[in-house]
């Protein structure tokens, strides 16, 4: 049985940050869900997944997407993540 793995506090960062440049692109350039779907070659109900928070994308599906909103480069930051002490220093 495969277990589904749980994201890191730093992965839900990063794909916060992703959703809502995401979410800004679309409204700059006028693009539904649904064109983001068929440009990023993905189902429809997925990009509405990551978008609403439910799902997470994989690094080659969100740097598709980004790709067709017209992003030449996918960067990934972790500056607004501080990990969180073991107690060990």
């Amino acid at each position: 049985m495969n277990r589904i793995p749980t994201p890191t506090k730093a992965s839900l960062v990063a794909c916060e940050a992703w959703r809502q440049t995401v979410l800004k692109a679309m409204r700059e350039q006028n693009r539904s869900m649904a064109w983001l779907a068929r440009a990023s070659g993905v189902e429809r109900k997925t990009i509405y997944d990551w978008l609403g928070g439910k799902r997470v994308p994989k690094l080659d599906s969100a740097a598709r997407a980004f790709s067709a909103l017209g992003f030449t480069e996918l960067r990934l930051s972790l500056t607004d993540y501080e990990e969180e002490s073991d107690g060990e220093n």
